[in-house]
Protein backbone atom coordinates (compact mmCIF):
# COMPACT_ATOMS: atom_id res chain seq x y z
CA UNK A 1 0.00 0.00 0.00
CA UNK A 2 2.82 2.50 1.04
CA UNK A 3 4.36 1.29 -2.98
CA UNK A 4 1.35 3.12 -4.36
CA UNK A 5 1.71 6.81 -6.00
CA UNK A 6 -0.14 10.03 -4.29
CA UNK A 7 -1.12 11.84 -6.55
CA UNK A 8 -2.14 14.62 -3.90
CA UNK A 9 0.84 14.68 -1.82
CA UNK A 10 3.06 15.17 -5.49
CA UNK A 11 1.36 17.86 -6.43
CA UNK A 12 1.75 19.90 -3.09
CA UNK A 13 4.85 19.49 -3.38
CA UNK A 14 5.16 20.54 -6.84
CA UNK A 15 3.40 23.49 -6.11
CA UNK A 16 5.67 24.44 -3.23
CA UNK A 17 8.49 23.75 -5.49
CA UNK A 18 6.92 25.99 -8.33
CA UNK A 19 6.40 28.69 -5.60
CA UNK A 20 9.84 28.52 -4.29
CA UNK A 21 11.34 28.86 -7.31
CA UNK A 22 9.26 32.26 -8.14
CA UNK A 23 10.31 33.43 -5.44
CA UNK A 24 13.98 32.88 -6.11
CA UNK A 25 13.57 33.77 -9.98
CA UNK A 26 12.27 37.29 -8.52
CA UNK A 27 14.79 37.85 -5.95
CA UNK A 28 17.46 37.33 -8.16
CA UNK A 29 15.86 39.85 -10.65
CA UNK A 30 15.31 42.15 -7.88
CA UNK A 31 19.21 41.74 -7.21
CA UNK A 32 19.89 42.35 -10.79
CA UNK A 33 18.38 45.16 -11.18
CA UNK A 34 19.46 47.10 -8.34
CA UNK A 35 22.61 46.20 -9.83
CA UNK A 36 21.75 47.65 -12.84
CA UNK A 37 20.79 50.62 -11.42
CA UNK A 38 23.58 51.81 -9.92
CA UNK A 39 25.61 54.67 -11.14
CA UNK A 40 28.37 54.19 -13.75
CA UNK A 41 31.19 55.53 -13.08
CA UNK A 42 32.98 56.53 -16.11
CA UNK A 43 36.37 56.97 -16.42
CA UNK A 44 38.86 59.22 -18.25
CA UNK A 45 39.63 57.16 -22.03
CA UNK A 46 43.24 57.67 -21.61
CA UNK A 47 43.39 56.21 -18.17
CA UNK A 48 42.10 52.56 -19.72
CA UNK A 49 43.95 49.64 -20.70
CA UNK A 50 44.17 48.65 -24.56
CA UNK A 51 41.26 46.50 -24.62
CA UNK A 52 38.79 49.12 -23.18
CA UNK A 53 39.97 51.29 -26.05
CA UNK A 54 39.30 48.78 -28.81
CA UNK A 55 36.35 48.32 -27.27
CA UNK A 56 34.81 51.96 -27.04
CA UNK A 57 36.10 52.03 -30.48
CA UNK A 58 33.94 49.49 -31.64
CA UNK A 59 31.00 50.75 -29.52
CA UNK A 60 31.54 54.15 -31.03
CA UNK A 61 31.53 53.01 -34.52
CA UNK A 62 28.73 50.56 -33.48
CA UNK A 63 26.46 53.45 -32.21
CA UNK A 64 27.47 56.02 -34.98
CA UNK A 65 25.15 53.59 -37.12
CA UNK A 66 22.47 53.62 -34.78
CA UNK A 67 22.77 57.69 -34.43
CA UNK A 68 23.78 57.08 -30.39
CA UNK A 69 26.71 59.51 -29.74
CA UNK A 70 28.10 58.46 -26.54
CA UNK A 71 30.48 60.42 -23.60
CA UNK A 72 34.49 60.69 -25.75
CA UNK A 73 33.49 59.37 -28.91
CA UNK A 74 36.01 62.00 -30.76
CA UNK A 75 38.37 60.30 -28.62
CA UNK A 76 37.55 57.19 -30.13
CA UNK A 77 37.34 58.35 -33.22
CA UNK A 78 40.55 59.72 -33.06
CA UNK A 79 42.25 56.88 -32.52
CA UNK A 80 40.31 54.47 -35.62
CA UNK A 81 41.91 57.29 -37.52
CA UNK A 82 45.10 56.84 -35.76
CA UNK A 83 44.95 52.95 -36.03
CA UNK A 84 44.21 53.53 -40.20
CA UNK A 85 47.14 55.92 -40.54
CA UNK A 86 49.48 53.69 -39.30
CA UNK A 87 48.07 50.68 -41.01
CA UNK A 88 48.42 52.52 -44.58
CA UNK A 89 51.82 53.56 -43.40
CA UNK A 90 52.94 50.01 -43.13
CA UNK A 91 50.67 48.96 -46.08
CA UNK A 92 52.90 51.43 -48.06
CA UNK A 93 56.08 50.44 -46.71
CA UNK A 94 55.40 46.53 -47.50
CA UNK A 95 54.36 47.81 -51.09
CA UNK A 96 57.26 49.52 -52.04
CA UNK A 97 59.62 46.24 -51.32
Amino acid sequence: MSDRFDIKKFNQLFEENIFTKQKETKIAEEQKLAQLNQEIIETNPINKSIEEIMIGTKDTWMNLFNLKLIEHSTFYFGTTLICFAIIMILLNLVGEN
